[in-house]
């Protein structure tokens, strides 16, 4: 499925064909506000953040890609705690190998990570790992912390970290970011190692608990390390610059996976 996919996609981007991709949604219970910086706040600035991408990049416009990975995603996000928002899914036509996750359960792709990855579960491993940021509403907690005032200053901020590499455009995300008076504030929501270390622990247990083999993970940060992770215009790093830490992360995770249940270590990692 996975070598259709790649197929598939090399036919869009050489064609150029580009039309918006509908999202998908998944329905999730509500749970308490974050402090000053609430679930509904969350969904105002995830909603505004989801026009923005979609504005600035192409999406893929092919009901196969799109229903592959909107289903990736849904089979890992059913292990996640319920959430107070929908996951919902977009695939950008590029040809960086990243994903990344937005505020409000928004989780976009790169249609590079399909084509540079060998099996389907390292492609799940990254979906897995960016899920954990949103279960443990990384994102969120780093808005609030950096106590940027009104929705425009926020919007700002995350557009300025994640637009800024997403879109390989580091002068637009440097604008929008001191447009809002936050350029400082933007470098706070850059993934600390600890958080990324939490989005690990937990995306490992999530891909786990979808029947894959836990060494995709390993094997899936292997490749964006050999990569260098740097796919586009410019020299922007597409993962890095969000992500540190990869050489510490690799070993650690090799070790947590060295202690599993022998079951879990005999899964096929071809899948």
């Amino acid at each position: 499925m996975l070598r259709l996919l790649r197929t598939l996609l090399l036919g869009l981007l050489c064609s150029a064909l580009i039309l918006p991709a509908t999202p998908a949604g998944m329905p999730a219970r509500a749970e308490a506000a974050l402090m000053s910086f609430g679930v509904k706040d969350e969904l105002e600035l995830g909603k505004k953040f989801n026009a923005l991408v979609r504005s600035m990049m192409p999406l893929v416009d092919d009901p196969a890609i799109e229903g592959y990975v909107r289903d990736l995603v849904m089979k890992i996000a059913a292990h996640i705690p319920p959430q107070p928002f929908d996951i919902t899914v977009g695939v950008l036509q590029d040809n960086g190998v990243n994903a990344f996750a937005a505020p409000a359960g928004y989780v976009f792709v790169y249609s590079g990570l399909i084509l540079d990855f060998d099996h389907e579960s390292e492609v799940a491993a990254v979906m897995a790992h960016e899920l954990g940021h949103v279960a443990l509403r990384h994102i969120s907690k780093r808005v609030e912390n950096a106590q940027v005032v009104g929705l425009a200053g926020m919007l700002g901020m995350v557009a300025g970290i994640l637009l800024g590499a997403v879109a390989h455009a580091p002068q637009a995300g440097a604008a929008l970011a001191m447009g809002s008076q936050s350029a400082g504030q933007s470098s706070m929501l850059a993934y600390s190692r600890d958080v990324e270390r939490e989005a690990d622990t937990a995306g490992l247990g999530f891909l786990t608990d979808s029947g894959y083999s836990p060494m995709a993970m390993v094997k899936a940060f292997e490749i964006l390390r050999r990569l260098k992770w740097f796919k586009g215009i410019g020299g922007m790093p597409s993962y890095l610059s969000t992500h540190p830490g990869i050489e510490e992360r690799i070993g650690y995770l090799s070790d947590r996976i060295a202690h599993m249940p022998k079951q879990l270590l005999n899964r096929p990692e071809e899948a």
